[in-house]
């Protein structure tokens, strides 16, 4: 049996932010990949079945939005100083 999702309050705040000025359908999905499962309680299977994506797509919408405006809130060990180790950086 799947676990329950919990979305916060602020995040489903943030989805219907994203779905009100989204431009295309990829980002509409992603918002409402968020608010189905806050509102209608929907696990991870059950929303990609009802989108047409896969699982692993609705963990990285959800992330997405979760994430909004911070580009590398939630990738983990990166830092600027190990980029300019491995000599990508300037």
């Amino acid at each position: 049996m799947a676990r329950t999702i919990r979305i916060q309050e602020d995040e489903l705040q943030q989805a219907f932010k994203h779905r009100d000025k989204t431009a295309t359908a990829t980002e509409f999905r992603k918002a409402m990949t968020v608010i189905l499962m806050a509102k209608l309680g929907l696990d991870h299977n059950s929303t990609a079945e009802l989108l047409g994506t896969s699982r692993c797509t609705t963990f990285r919408d959800r992330l997405d939005i979760r994430n909004q405006g911070d580009p590398n809130k939630g990738i983990v060990g990166w830092s600027p100083s190990l980029y300019n180790v491995y000599g990508r950086g300037t």
